[in-house]
């Protein structure tokens, strides 16, 4: 009997008897959620804390770190930017990378689309990650 998954080097899955279909998924206390698409996508469901500044500072580049630090809801800003941030790399399928503080920009160079949704009234935030030109191109990010 074979497997029903596939991984990566990383150990990202996809469906061994369905190698068009691309998904990611992701959790948090307050959500679940699942992305189907037909090219490469990623999602990531993150619930609100409390902001560490020292984690703003190891994570995000400069830019959006002045974003979060001047936010009227850091803590918010800081998740939205932090699913962004995953959900690239759940769909390049890499994990997390030293690459952390400059993905996002790295990201809109390639062709990669981002969109986020917040819900600050059941604590959390997710977004998702696809390319904006579907077709035979591999994206990379080095």
């Amino acid at each position: 009997m074979q497997e029903p998954f596939l991984y990566n080097s990383h150990g990202k899955p996809r469906l061994a008897d369905c190698p068009h279909l691309h998904f990611s998924i992701s959790h948090c206390r307050q959500a679940v959620g699942c992305v189907l698409a037909d090219h490469p996508c990623g999602l990531d469901i993150e619930s609100i804390r409390p902001l560490k500044t020292a984690l703003v500072e190891r994570t995000m580049n400069e830019e959006e770190a002045r974003s979060i630090m001047t936010s009227h809801t850091p803590a918010l800003t800081f998740t939205k930017l932090w699913t962004q941030k995953e959900a690239v790399f759940k769909l390049l399928g890499t994990g997390i990378t030293d690459n952390m503080r400059h993905i996002l920009e790295q990201a809109r160079k390639t062709g990669i689309l981002v969109k986020s949704v917040e819900n600050p009234a059941r604590g959390y935030a997710f977004s998702v990650a696809t390319l904006q030109h579907v077709g035979d191109e591999i994206v990379t990010i080095s």
